[in-house]
This record gives C-alpha cells, sequence and structure tokens, in this order.
C-alpha cells in the first residue's frame, strides 16, 4: 500500500491583527460594530482621533465634551438627543470615518446616560452592550474609560 501525500504546508506568519480577528471570530462569534471602533483607537492615533470625535457632542472642545458627560453635567435630554443624531449618522451609506465617530459618540452618551441618570437609552441587550461597553474601555482614554468602565459594570450588576 502507498501512502497518501501529505499537504504542502507553509509557514507563514499571521499579522497580530488578522490573527486578534480571527481569534475574536472563533472565540465571541461575529464582528461587533465596537470592534471597529476599539481598532481604530489602537492606531498610534487613536486616542488623539478620539478627543476630535468627543468634540462633536455639542459646542466645544473635547475638554468641553468630558466635563458635561463625565461630570455629569449633560442632562438626559442632551444625551438622548445626541445619542439618536449620532446613531443616524452611523447609517450604511455613511463614509466610515463619519460612521465610526459617531459611533464612539453614541457610545460616550449611553455611558453617560447609564452612570449619571441611571437610565438606558438604547433598545440593545444588557449583557451584549455590558461586553461591548466593557472592551470599549479597556481602549479609550481617561476620562472616558473610567466613565464607560462604570456603564459596564452598572449593565453587569443589574443581570
Amino acid at each position: 500500500m502507498s501512502e497518501k501525500p501529505k499537504p504542502a504546508t507553509t509557514n507563514a506568519d499571521l499579522s497580530p491583527d488578522l490573527a486578534t480577528r480571527m481569534l475574536r471570530l472563533g472565540m465571541v462569534g461575529p464582528r461587533r460594530g465596537v470592534d471597529d471602533v476599539i481598532d481604530r483607537l489602537r492606531t498610534p492615533d487613536g486616542w488623539q482621533w478620539w478627543e476630535g470625535c468627543m468634540s462633536e457632542l455639542g459646542e466645544g472642545s473635547a475638554a468641553d465634551a468630558a466635563t458635561r458627560l463625565v461630570k455629569g453635567r449633560a442632562d438626559l435630554a442632551f444625551i438622548t438627543s445626541a445619542k439618536e443624531l449620532h446613531k443616524s449618522r452611523m447609517a450604511a451609506g455613511n463614509p466610515v470615518p463619519q460612521r465610526l465617530a459617531s459611533m464612539a459618540a453614541y457610545y460616550a452618551c449611553i455611558a453617560a446616560a447609564l452612570v449619571h441618570h441611571k437610565k438606558a437609552i438604547t433598545g440593545q441587550s444588557p449583557e451584549l452592550l455590558s461586553e461591548a461597553l466593557a472592551d470599549l474601555a479597556a481602549s479609550t482614554p481617561e476620562p472616558w474609560s473610567d466613565l464607560i468602565g462604570k456603564a459596564a459594570l452598572t449593565l453587569s450588576k443589574d443581570k
């Protein structure tokens, strides 16, 4: 009897990004929208990009947005309105950079409403939202990381 030939193998290395994507798909299922924001945050200018996204949360600079949302100085009506605006900008027809920036602002608004007003302003599953916020918190700069992390904890305690 003759042996079957073994398939050829290669020693090609996977890039870290490709390996991470493959692991995410295999371990947690399909890619979430927040994963694109996290990937953008992990680029060399990611935190600078985040600050630019946060400056779109009303008039003023990113520091003003941080004061309003992170310190709880924005009322729920403002937060909900900003969330809805950015949700509409996440539509598929908009350019990718605008969709990503709007998604970042969207999650910041959801986190602020949860932490400061104890209100869920989204219909997303609390379990999935908690996971998304926890993952996002691990990649965002302070003071946003603290706010988003607290929001994730708030949802996980409500289970």
